[in-house]
């Protein structure tokens, strides 16, 4: 949540930047994957998210947000930002590496340590002389 609240957090309605101030950022689509076991527990962030979505929508010089939230134990056909399910990491990928052809790409993980380990070898085998992959991770198990 705080790297998304340093992002968009702070807009002004003007739309001319942070307090007023015009910025600029070389990020240009921030895609969050978001998984949660139950629709409820992602409703306690909607606001925020909702803000995020509507400050990167306003303004220009932030990044797209392209927000995911996957519910595991929905069976449901659900609406966007929510989708039932896990994610399928190598598909968001690659949807992601075919919508943005040569950028470079962090991938910033947290969660269970089987979940982070996936998306670091997703992160390995997409590196080339073509394309940067960064990945940050940090790690909780319950």
């Amino acid at each position: 949540m705080g790297i998304l609240k340093d992002l968009y957090g702070g807009y002004d309605s003007d739309s001319s930047g942070r307090n007023g101030k015009k910025t600029s950022n070389c990020i240009q689509r921030v895609c969050v994957v978001w998984v949660v076991p139950q629709k409820k527990d992602a409703a306690a962030f909607a606001s925020t998210f909702g803000d995020h979505i509507e400050a990167s929508k306003k303004h220009q010089r932030l990044p797209t947000l392209d927000l995911r939230i996957h519910v595991t134990r929905s069976k449901k056909t659900l609406r966007k930002p929510l989708y039932s399910g896990r994610p399928v990491f190598p598909k968001i990928l690659n949807e992601l590496s075919q919508s943005h052809s040569g950028a470079s790409t962090l991938i910033f993980a947290c969660g269970p340590g089987g979940m982070v380990n996936t998306l670091w070898d997703e992160a390995v085998a997409r590196n080339s002389k073509h394309q940067l992959v960064t990945f940050h991770h940090e790690v909780f198990e319950f």
